[in-house]
C-alpha cells in the first residue's frame, strides 16, 4: 500500500482489513514519523513501514528496477552565427564597443607593440559604428539569444 497521510488510523484501517488474508504488511510512504514506526514494532504482525529511502535500498536497488524518468527533455533550439551576429550588433551595443575601442586606442599611445592595439581599437570602433547603423538594416531581435 502507498500512503501520503501518515495516520495511525490509516494503519490500523489496513491492519483490520487485510490481517487475516495476509502475512505480511508492507507500507510505503515518503516519510514516516516515529510514532508511527513504533506502532509497526509493536505489534504482533509482520508490518513494514517504507520510506523513500528504504524503498530503493530494499526494493529498487537490489533487484536494478528503477522506475521511469518523469522528466521529458526537449532538444534545445541550436543558435546559429546568424543569430550571434545579430546580437553583437544590436544598437544597445554601440555604447560598449565604442569605449572600449577608444580605450584600446588610447593604450596604444603608451604600450609597445602599438600596432596591435591600433588593429584592434580599430576594429572596436567600426563594429561600435556598424552597431550604431544595424537598426537601418537588421530585424527586430529577442533580447535573448538563448529564448
Amino acid at each position: 500500500f502507498y500512503t501520503n497521510n501518515n495516520k495511525i488510523e490509516y494503519i490500523y484501517d489496513i491492519l483490520s482489513q487485510y490481517k487475516n488474508s495476509c502475512n505480511k504488511i508492507i507500507i510505503i510512504s515518503n516519510e514516516w514519523k516515529i510514532d508511527e514506526i513504533k506502532l509497526a514494532n509493536n505489534i504482533n504482525f509482520d508490518l513494514i513501514l517504507l520510506d523513500k529511502e528504504l524503498v530503493y535500498k530494499h526494493l529498487y536497488k537490489p533487484n536494478n528496477i528503477y522506475p521511469a524518468s518523469q522528466i521529458e527533455m526537449k532538444p534545445a533550439k541550436k543558435t546559429g552565427f546568424k543569430d550571434f551576429v545579430l546580437t553583437c550588433v544590436q544598437r544597445k551595443n554601440f555604447s560598449r564597443f565604442l569605449f572600449a575601442g577608444f580605450v584600446i586606442m588610447f593604450a596604444s599611445l603608451i604600450m609597445p607593440y602599438n600596432i596591435y592595439y591600433i588593429v584592434w581599437g580599430s576594429m572596436l570602433l567600426t563594429l561600435s559604428f556598424i552597431c550604431l547603423l544595424s537598426p537601418l538594416w537588421t530585424k527586430k531581435v529577442s533580447k535573448d539569444i538563448f529564448d
